[in-house]
């Protein structure tokens, strides 16, 4: 899931309104002691792949995300990646809510987004079948000729040095079959499994509708990472572009509203 955050101008009263925000709100506001933000060790730059790591902005007590290959070297390495912890929790609040809301709504159509994801860049089903189809029956071909040839060698009606001809041909043809017929399977395993793991996600999320807040264990339980864009300016506003992978589905980009 990609989620495009708008932010607008960062100004001193903002800031004040976020402090006095703090204080009834613990993701954004924690003392100093040394406790770590919920989203420590699952949000990722989407440029360098390193962690975003999340630190008390001067003697404010709002968590401010950044690049650590940026913070390391500057920009010789990285750009910022700048993100408050807050709006990073609020795009996510607001991602598994409607994701959770259109579960209990209407489950098939959660999987069908699912499953449409995980196929876009698969060959189309209807060819999939007809390709294995012919494989299986070239297959049943050659091992007919097989058993053919070794029938007429004991008959007598082939001499040895046409069946050592002819043989090894049928042979190679009919474990490049095998091969290929093998990959056909386990892609459809890997269809049935997508499938199941779509259900376990959507079974798991749908608890989650009228969710508040987030803690550290309900993002471990629903997410695997996160990955964040730099804060880059679209028709003259400032927006950031946040990446869900979620436990068992990965990142579903389209939206739940979408």
């Amino acid at each position: 899931m990609i989620v495009e955050d708008v932010f607008e101008p960062i100004v001193e009263r903002e800031l004040w309104e976020r402090v006095q925000e703090s204080f009834a709100n613990p993701t954004r506001s924690r003392k100093r002691t040394g406790q770590a933000s919920i989203f420590s060790g699952m949000v990722f730059c989407d440029t360098c792949n390193r962690r975003i790591s999340f630190v008390p902005e001067r003697a404010e007590k709002i968590y401010v995300g950044s690049c650590q290959e940026y913070r390391k070297i500057g920009r010789q390495g990285c750009t910022p990646h700048r993100i408050y912890e807050q709006d990073l929790h609020d795009a996510v609040l607001k991602d598994i809510r409607e994701w959770a809301k259109l579960a209990l709504k209407d489950e098939k159509a959660v999987l069908d987004k699912v499953m449409e994801h995980e196929n876009r860049n698969k060959a189309d089903a209807g060819a999939v079948i007809e390709k294995k189809f012919s494989l299986e029956k070239r297959l049943g071909e050659v091992e007919k000729v097989i058993a053919k040839l070794y029938e007429d060698y004991a008959l007598g009606k082939a001499g040895a040095d046409e069946v050592d001809l002819l043989l090894p041909k049928y042979r190679k043809e009919q474990g490049e079959l095998k091969e290929q017929l093998a990959l056909f399977q386990e892609e459809s395993n890997e269809q049935r499994e997508t499938a199941q793991n779509a259900e376990k996600w959507v079974a798991l999320i749908r608890k989650y509708s009228d969710l508040q807040e987030l803690t550290a264990g309900i993002i471990r339980e629903l997410i695997t990472k996160i990955y964040v864009g730099d804060v880059r300016k679209v028709d003259g506003e400032k927006v950031q572009s946040i990446e869900i992978h979620y436990r068992f589905i990965g990142s579903l980009p389209d939206g739940a509203g979408k």
